[in-house]
């Protein structure tokens, strides 16, 4: 048994990829669910509301929406990435680049899957990736294991 310690990632927004789309099990697309703040939004299950769902298909690097995040906050520590007021906090969506910026949805979404497909081929198999972007925009990858 093992503990692993990590520092903890000022996330602007947590994501899970599938290297492998599970909805069609289309190894060509990577399915991307993105939510506000830290992973605990995402990951829990506590906070009612939809993540930010994106497939993109690495074959003609098309990025497609599937869904526009819905939860009411999101879970944040505090800017220099200590448990320093942590807590829950509103999300303004009319604001948010993935709601307001085509452009940058999509690049986001294609840097996305180029990571994804990096982790596949490196770590020989489909991945489900667990992850965050701090606010200057920098990918952090916190977890890879074999997707199921």
């Amino acid at each position: 048994m093992a503990v692993w310690i990590q520092e903890l990632v000022a996330a602007d927004i947590s994501f899970i990829l599938m290297s492998h789309n599970p909805i069609n099990n289309n190894p060509n697309e990577v399915y991307v669910e993105l939510a506000p703040g830290l992973g605990e939004t995402l990951a829990s299950g506590a906070t009612r509301g939809t993540p930010w769902r994106m497939s993109i298909d690495v074959t003609t690097n098309q990025v497609q929406m599937l869904a526009f995040a819905s939860f009411s906050s999101g879970f944040t520590g505090s800017e220099n990435g200590t448990s320093e007021g942590m807590g829950s906090r509103v999300t303004d969506y009319s604001q948010h680049f993935l709601n307001t910026d085509t452009s940058a949805r999509n690049a986001l979404g294609l840097h996305l899957a180029g990571i994804a497909k990096y982790l596949e081929q490196t770590l020989g198999g489909p991945q489900d990736v667990e992850g965050a972007l701090d606010a200057n925009g920098n990918v952090w990858i916190v977890q890879a294991r074999p997707q199921p």
